[in-house]
């Protein structure tokens, strides 16, 4: 697994000292971070861990599905019983030092070591931004349309409107809506607060002692704000091009949790970026790369990750990874090119995607250093293939978004959503199908492509289901040899066929894998979304 990434989505982020950041997610995911990278801690829950705290004493409480919650301490978790099942969405500290916690129909509080029902809620919190109040009988709950108030014994409405954040500040509580906000002034009496023009307040960064909050406009860098006497004020802008969903200030540094991603104002990006393509020489011995979808702009590439013996060493930008033996790694790069690894050193060709331009190498299959197949991705999501053989590049025409293989002598394919292109010699064929996903062999007489719900042997000009009648979603897949298949389904889960049928391998991840390879059956590493990185090695 990448130390640099999560084997399943974070959903909440808190610090717990200098340097000391706590994160939690799907699956029971608790992380650390350490010198070696995000360590994963054993939680003993496979709940959804929605929302976490600390308290001053450095005790962090998570809440989540099925009424779960946990105390981390170090690295020593904890299970406590709360009494009831509903999932629980937030969890917060009032300003008297009491944790509360609610989600569906609870409200509860922790008084000692023990989780108390308050009363139930006036609705299901389906949706919670966030808890806070002077005490356990002073709780302010804001909800995406609508913010609560209990007082001890009921339930009223406080304040009706949209929000997308709420926390109690210096200030008093105030609520974020876009470039609007709002500070409480009296019980049921909200302020407007200057408008902060084209800022999108969107989240409130625990632990900065003041009314600190990041927005971010759909085309912009996420910005850092402070409210004060005379209104907004910018403090600085982080390059890192995500919705900040949760902040918090370890008292140095600001670390920010967007979509599986986590950033710091210290320079520091975790690798989750989506990969898109695996190759390996030799066991222990992985190459990774992937890129940002395009957005009426070229897709952005990200380091290539090379993996020795559990060891990771970033390398030279790249969109998409294959090679032809040992040590010999192509790339496709940016500006249109490839390259090549030789003997320790990187060198750079440009792909002629005639008469079109303003393509970058999306996907890549060496057969050697002079024959390959390449596809192109632009700006729109439109996709053109490429041959790379003795004489140079010949374009190929539309395809190859879905995968491109080439068993060698000059025979090459292309997938596309509707179907399989074969090209030879100057002249193609396509096989049609619906939904293609992935297309890969053993050599010419043995090609298959992921097509739907099923798996189907590519073979004089037409397709023949194999594995039976057994759906499996295929959403990346590897061929280890003649009838020997490792699928990835759209479920997270491993599959290897023989023809006739399936065995499942596990659900090894809850991030979707997008592709595999091996060096042999014994041996196949899988990558996926937001830096997957995974390894089969019986």
């Amino acid at each position: 697994m990448n130390p640099e990434a999560f084997q399943h989505t974070p959903l909440a982020i808190t610090s717990r000292g200098t340097g000391d950041v706590l994160l939690v997610g799907q699956a029971g995911g608790v992380w650390t971070r350490g010198a070696a990278g995000w360590e994963l801690l054993s939680s003993g829950t496979s709940a959804t861990l929605n929302d976490v705290v600390t308290l001053p004493s450095g005790t962090s409480y998570a809440v989540g599905s099925g009424g779960t919650v946990i105390a981390i301490e170090g690295s020593t978790i904890t299970p406590m019983v709360t009494g009831v099942t509903d999932t629980l969405r937030a969890v917060g500290i009032t300003t008297s030092g009491v944790v509360v916690a609610t989600g569906g129909r609870a409200l509860l509080a922790l008084q000692g070591n023990t989780w108390v029902s308050l009363g139930q809620t006036p609705f299901d919190f389906t949706t919670v931004h966030a808890i806070f109040g002077e005490s356990a009988d002073d709780l302010l709950v804001v909800t995406p349309n609508v913010v609560m108030r209990w007082n001890g014994t009921s339930w009223a409405s406080d304040y009706t409107g949209p929000s997308n954040a709420g926390a109690m500040t210096p200030m008093g509580p105030v609520l974020l809506r876009n470039d609007t906000s709002h500070m409480r002034t009296g019980v049921g009496t909200w302020e407007a607060l200057p408008v902060c023009t084209g800022c999108n307040l969107f989240r409130f960064e625990r632990g900065s002692g003041g009314a600190v909050v990041w927005g971010k406009e759909a085309l912009a860098l996420p910005r850092r704000y402070a409210l004060g006497p005379g209104g907004w004020t910018l403090l600085e802008e982080l390059d890192w091009n995500q919705q900040p969903f949760h902040a918090v200030s370890d008292g140095g540094t600001v670390w920010l949790l967007g979509a599986g991603q986590v950033a710091s104002t210290g320079g520091y990006r975790s690798r989750t970026q989506d990969f898109r393509s695996v190759w390996t020489d030799a066991p222990g011995h992985v190459f990774a790369a992937g890129y940002e979808p395009p957005a009426f702009s070229l897709p952005g590439s990200q380091p290539l990750l090379e993996i020795t013996a559990g060891s990771f060493v970033e390398g030279p930008q790249a969109f998409s990874v294959h090679g032809y033996g040992p040590g010999q790694v192509v790339i496709g790069a940016p500006g249109s090119r490839i390259g090549r690894l030789v003997g320790g050193m990187w060198t750079y060709e440009d792909v002629d995607f005639s008469p079109s331009s303003g393509y970058e190498v999306s996907k890549v299959f060496a057969v050697s250093s002079e024959a390959m197949i390449v596809a192109g991705l632009n700006g729109f999501g439109n996709t053109l293939g490429a041959v790379r053989s003795a004489s140079g590049w010949t374009s190929v025409g539309s395809g190859g978004d879905r995968g491109v293989y080439s068993p060698g002598g000059g025979v090459h394919y292309l997938a596309y959503a509707e179907g399989i292109r074969r090209v030879e010699g100057g002249q193609s064929s396509t096989v049609y199908l619906s939904d293609v996903r992935a297309v890969h062999g053993a050599d010419a007489q043995h090609v298959y492509a992921c097509a739907g719900q099923h798996v189907y042997e590519i073979s004089g000009g037409t397709a023949v289901q194999v594995g039976g009648a057994q759906a499996v979603g295929c959403w990346a897949l590897w061929v280890a040899g003649p009838n020997d298949l490792f699928v990835a389904t759209t479920l997270g889960q491993v599959l290897r066929g023989d023809g006739t049928g399936w065995t499942g391998m596990g659900f090894p991840s809850s991030l979707s894998v997008l592709a595999m390879w091996g060096t042999s059956a014994s041996d196949v590493w899988a990558v996926g979304r937001q830096g997957a990185l995974l390894r089969h090695s019986p």
